[in-house]
C-alpha cells in the first residue's frame, strides 16, 4: 500500500485531537486506512482551552504556495520520522511538536 498524507485544515492545532487509525478500507494493496479525530467547535470543547469561541474565516486557497509546500514535504524523510509512531504521534511530528 502506498503512503498518502491526509490533511485536516484548521485555524488552530488545538482544535484537532484524539486522532485514531481505524480499519483498512479495501484490500491491502490499494486500500485506505480510515482515520478519525475529534474537532473542537465550541468554548470548553477545545483540548486545553476553555474560553475560545468558534470563529469563521474565509481563506483564499488559490493564493497558497503549494509548490513551496510540496518542496518542503518532499524534503523530509517521512519513513524515518514516522517509524514506529502511532497516528497521534505522526500528527504531532507533522506539526513539529
Amino acid at each position: 500500500m502506498t503512503n498518502t498524507l491526509d490533511l485536516v485544515i484548521t485555524e488552530g492545532r488545538e482544535r484537532v485531537y484524539e486522532l485514531e487509525q481505524g480499519k483498512l478500507l479495501g484490500d491491502a494493496e490499494s486500500g485506505n486506512v480510515s482515520i478519525s479525530w475529534c474537532y473542537g467547535l465550541a468554548a470548553g470543547n477545545i483540548k486545553g482551552e476553555t474560553n475560545k469561541r468558534f470563529t469563521s474565516n474565509k481563506y483564499n486557497y488559490r493564493r497558497g504556495d503549494y509548490k513551496g509546500m510540496n518542496e518542503y514535504l518532499r524534503g523530509k524523510d517521512w519513513e524515518t520520522l514516522f517509524s514506529g509512531a502511532g497516528v497521534q504521534e505522526k500528527y504531532e511530528i507533522l506539526l513539529g511538536e
